[in-house]
Formats: structure tokens, C-alpha cells, sequence
């Protein structure tokens, strides 16, 4: 006769062994996988249009805009965030003089969705000042995304060609 015991021992060695041949599934909750919270900056691709992550240190090209301004092209992807509150622009010079900001209501947007959470792959930052935008052509300065809701924040040095 088997007992209780050695029978749970058995199912969970069956279990175990299946999960291992099958290979290990991501952690599952209520709300679906277990993701990482996680903020990428990005820009536009411009090969496909899509999103390229950025480095520290990256060059970002400044586009005349069709209204006479100049912008570079920005994209932020998050992860294990909720799609809820703002998201926050600001590029600055290393004097710490505002060149770009942008904010925007995450509720009335277009995200894409993400397995882990969501993307906002193209945006344009639109510089201040026609000025700035040559004067500081070739000068690092700095790219921030801010999500005041989730506390998230992401700082990298990018150089405008």
C-alpha cells in the first residue's frame, strides 16, 4: 500500500522532472509573468522606424522640423511599470540649462505593448530655442525620461549631430 507521503514525493519528482525537460516557464502571478522594472531610452531607427536603445555617450541627430524648429527623435521602453501618470522630458547642458522638455499624460497616448510592460517607441523633443539646437550641436548634454508615478528615472549623456 502507498502512502500519502510517498505518493506527494513522487508527484512532485514527476513534476520536477517535466518541468526540466520542457525547460523552466517565467515565474507566473495573478498579473501574468514576473517582470523586471526596467526604463530604456531610445530613438528612432533609422533604418525601419523602430526603436533603437541608446548608450551613454550616443550620438542623436537633430531634425529640422516642417514648422521651422528642431527636434531630436526619442523613445523610452518600460518595464514591470504600470501604463498610469506621466512621462517626463528633459534634455539639459551640462550647466544644467533646459534645452527640451516634453511632458506627457501616459492615459491619452498610443503605447505599444511589451511581454514585461509597454513602449513609446518615437517621440520628438523639441529644442527651446533654434540657438540651442546649434549651439550645442556636438556638445554632450543630457537625456532624461522621468516617471514621477512609478519613481523611475533614466539620465544619459547623448551628443546632438
Amino acid at each position: 500500500m502507498i502512502n500519502r507521503a510517498s505518493m506527494s514525493h513522487r508527484v512532485t519528482v514527476l513534476l520536477l522532472l517535466t518541468s526540466l525537460a520542457c525547460g523552466t516557464p517565467a515565474p507566473v502571478t495573478d498579473a501574468g509573468p514576473m517582470c523586471s522594472t526596467t526604463l530604456t531610452l531610445g530613438t528612432l531607427d533609422e533604418l525601419d522606424g523602430g526603436f533603437a536603445p541608446l548608450k551613454d555617450g550616443a550620438e542623436v541627430t537633430v531634425h529640422a522640423g516642417p514648422q521651422g524648429g528642431f527636434h531630436v527623435f526619442v523613445g523610452v521602453e518600460a518595464g514591470g511599470v504600470a501604463k498610469t501618470g506621466l512621462l517626463e522630458w528633459r534634455l539639459t547642458s551640462a550647466g544644467g540649462q533646459a534645452l527640451a522638455t516634453r511632458t506627457l499624460d501616459l492615459s491619452s497616448v498610443l503605447l505599444e505593448e511589451r511581454m514585461c510592460g509597454w513602449s513609446r517607441p518615437r517621440d520628438a523633443l523639441i529644442f527651446s530655442s533654434n540657438d540651442d539646437a546649434m549651439n550645442f550641436r556636438g556638445v554632450p548634454v543630457q537625456l532624461e525620461a522621468r516617471l514621477p508615478a512609478s519613481g523611475l528615472v533614466k539620465q544619459l549623456n547623448v551628443v546632438p549631430r
